[in-house]
């Protein structure tokens, strides 16, 4: 059943579930019906509603004290089916060797192998209403530098207007909308969490208590951490933080143009139609550099096109370069394909970029969120070094010319440009703040995703993830949340 508590005198709340979720988007929803399908009986909080409010939505507010980053109140949604309700679709597994420590990148490496999430593949795919994935192989002609890489388009799936009518209809799941998540009880004696609880809006003096076998935070990559490092009535550090290790290690995908791109109009070019490129992992090693994503983006339109023709026209070097293919571009006409050359971009592991709490409280006397941004050397080493393999691959096969941007050539600056400089600067893809490692030296939670020194309570979501891989998280979202069910349903 689905009932939004602000409109009952009493809660239909049982005395005790199997397992307690909070966060009902795309890892919760799923957690929750994987675990009706195997008979268990769980109890779902969600802080908004099945439509947006302006209420709900301004607990999202914060602050950015590093590297310039979006609102935090616009990056991500508060009400059911979470952040999928304005997802655009883009899927894709991690590489199976973004899960492999490198030696070149600290902190690098999962507890877990692609092989522990391979069993989801299919029902992933099925989820999230897309095709299976082709092998992927080395790109003809890269010298083993690069290898052509394959996205899916989910619809895209809003999970929660994909999962309402079934969840309404549920005797085995109970959500309970309008429900905010406002401390967690541990039971200090014997290492368990013993409540989760929660209050609504309109009468936010009256607090509702979930009880559970097992309990869960899928509430997002940065609040999964705040409401760890908030729950300190007990443990002032907050849960799961005996070394100072939740809210640390955010990361998220750089998201930037580095390029314009010209082809010779060969119908099997790159750029005549949208391309995704990465690096080997062989030349990630070679170059000691992290994983990344590169897009060929064609520009259709007559009117675009001719832009890009402009700017690649008035500069001097492009012009030269153009001129170079043999007669059959020239500045006289519109290329015959032309676009932007784009990267989604790893970002390493970093012990400073992290997830803060500030002394501003919002309406249930929670203390804010500050976010500080923060990126290494490596980050833009990386996108250099696979932008420009990718430039040598088209001039070395005859495919076209590539322009880089200046910023990314400037080998005597590391600055990456931001938000002020016109830049997307990320995904909205927020990973890493509630690790997951080998032991509480490096990570908050195990492999199995539970949360270190406490054996009931688990966190699922992009936020778990030790490294980011270039992929977009949801995919790998879901593989998680079906694994923790399965855990979960056998413990």
């Amino acid at each position: 059943m689905i009932i939004d508590i602000d409109t009952l005198d009493d809660l239909p709340i049982d005395d005790h579930y199997d397992v307690c979720i909070a966060g009902a988007g795309v890892a919760g929803i799923t957690l929750a019906v994987s675990l009706e399908r195997a008979g268990k009986r769980v109890l779902l909080l969600e802080a908004g509603g099945l439509e947006y409010s302006d209420v709900s939505q301004s607990l999202y507010q914060g602050k950015n004290v590093g590297r310039d980053y979006f609102d935090l109140d616009v990056t991500r949604l508060r009400y059911f089916g979470g952040t999928s309700n304005h997802w655009g679709g883009w899927c894709r597994p991690l590489d199976e060797y973004d899960f492999v420590k490198k030696d070149h990148i600290e902190f690098s490496g999962w507890p877990i192998s692609s092989a522990d999430l391979a069993p989801y593949l299919s029902e992933t795919c099925k989820i999230l209403e897309i095709d299976p994935f082709p092998d992927e192989f080395s790109l003809s002609g890269s010298r083993g530098k690069l290898k052509e890489v394959t996205f899916r388009y989910s619809p895209p799936v809003r999970f929660g207007e994909k999962y309402k009518d079934q969840l309404r209809r549920s005797e085995l799941v109970d959500v309970f909308l309008n429900a905010n998540l406002v401390d967690i009880e541990l039971d200090a004696e014997t290492s368990r969490i013993s409540s989760f609880e929660f209050r609504g809006y309109t009468r936010r003096e009256r607090k509702g208590v979930g009880r559970a076998d097992h309990y869960v935070l899928a509430l997002g990559g940065i609040e999964n951490a705040r409401m760890l490092l908030n729950s300190n009535k007990q443990i002032e550090a907050g849960l799961g933080n005996t070394n100072d290790l939740v809210g640390r290690y955010f990361m998220e995908h750089l998201h930037h143009d580095v390029g314009y791109y010209i082809v010779s109009g060969v119908p099997d070019s790159f750029g005549v139609s949208r391309n995704f490129l990465s690096p080997t992992p062989e030349f990630q090693s070679s170059m000691k550099i992290a994983n990344a994503g590169y897009r060929l983006n064609p520009l259709e339109d007559w009117t675009l096109k001719k832009q890009v023709k402009d700017v690649l026209c008035y500069s001097d070097v492009i012009a030269d370069l153009a001129r170079t293919l043999r007669g059959r571009l020239n500045c006289m006409s519109p290329p015959v394909s032309a676009g932007s050359f784009r990267v989604a971009s790893e970002q390493v592991p970093n012990f400073n970029s992290r997830v803060v709490l500030s002394d501003e409280l919002d309406m249930f006397k929670l203390r804010k969120v500050e976010m500080d941004w923060q990126l290494l050397q490596i980050d833009k080493a990386t996108i250099l070094a696979g932008a420009i393999a990718i430039a040598h691959h088209f001039a070395e096969q005859d495919i076209g010319r590539i322009k880089l941007f200046d910023w990314l050539l400037n080998e005597n600056e590391s600055g990456i440009p931001g938000l002020a400089e016109g830049q997307e600067v990320g995904g909205h893809h927020h990973m890493g703040t509630t690790r997951m490692g080998q032991s509480s030296a490096d990570g908050v939670v195990n492999s199995d995703g539970q949360v270190f020194g406490l054996n009931n309570l688990f966190v699922t979501g992009s936020s778990v993830f030790s490294t980011s891989g270039h992929t977009n998280p949801t995919f790998t979202i879901v593989q998680l949340a079906l694994r923790l069910a399965d855990q979960l349903a056998n413990s």
